[in-house]
């Protein structure tokens, strides 16, 4: 699978823009609070779209940006 959807933010944009990412050991990621999707795996399965949250950023987190990467499951 590849991360392959972006949302325009400073950790995709700078310093180089992103368009694709390997993501084949990474796993869906829930979303909530202060924290915002900006990175998505998009599969089209029979003809139906499904986007999978594989990126996301706490923007709020003191002088720093917290970024969580869904990580395959042990």
């Amino acid at each position: 699978m590849l991360i392959n959807k972006f949302a325009s933010h400073p950790v995709t944009t700078t310093p180089n823009s992103l368009s694709k990412v390997d993501g084949i050991t990474a796993r869906k990621i829930e979303v909530s609070g202060y924290s915002k999707e900006i990175g998505w795996c998009e599969v089209t399965f029979d003809g139906l779209t499904v986007k999978y949250c594989m990126l996301a950023v706490n923007d709020t987190a003191g002088e720093g940006v917290v970024v969580a990467i869904g990580v395959q499951s042990t």
